[in-house]
């Protein structure tokens, strides 16, 4: 295709960098050669850059995957941060999450960091669950055993302690 020692940018498509389909750009010296891949339908485009973006034009929605498609894995320096299924099942620190939203903690730290932290400035709930099935609406545990369960009734239960409508 070209000498050895090629220094030109490569580009497909078209004759400027803003308009090819596909360029292989900064092969002069001892830069990074950076690939951008790009394609469109009208005035709307989709391109990856060699910064690691991929991105849209004009707003458009960018999609990953298709039909064919298995999990979808975020990777950050080698290690796998999140993990979506074809079940729509999302996982944070887990590649093979259990519920819609299974977060689960760094154990790399020893333990010293939260699993989830809720903060904001909102004149709503800072956290809202709606529970619209028959079970309990939040039973919090350790190593599995509850500790207290709030349930579909509001009921209270504290380890052996039970105040229907009232204040523990």
């Amino acid at each position: 295709l070209a000498p050895t020692n090629i220094t030109d940018d490569l580009l497909l498509g078209a004759t400027a960098t803003t308009s090819a389909r596909f360029a292989v750009l900064n092969m002069i010296g001892s830069g990074t050669p950076t690939a951008t891949i790009s394609a469109n339908s009208g005035d709307n485009a989709t391109f990856l850059t060699g910064l690691g973006n991929l991105a849209t034009t004009n707003m458009q929605t960018l999609t990953l995957g298709g039909s064919s498609t298995g999990n979808l894995s975020f990777n950050s320096a080698g290690t796998t941060a999140m993990t979506i299924l074809p079940s729509g099942n999302v996982g944070i620190g887990t590649t093979s999450p259990l519920a819609t939203l299974d977060v689960r903690a760094n154990t790399a730290d020893g333990g010293t960091i939260s699993v989830a932290s809720v903060s904001g400035t909102t004149s709503f709930a800072a956290l809202l669950v709606d529970q619209r099935g028959a079970n309990d609406i939040f039973t919090a545990s350790t190593g599995g055993v509850p500790k207290f369960t709030i349930n579909n009734s509001g009921t209270i239960t504290s380890s052996n302690y039970t105040n229907a409508g009232g204040i523990l």
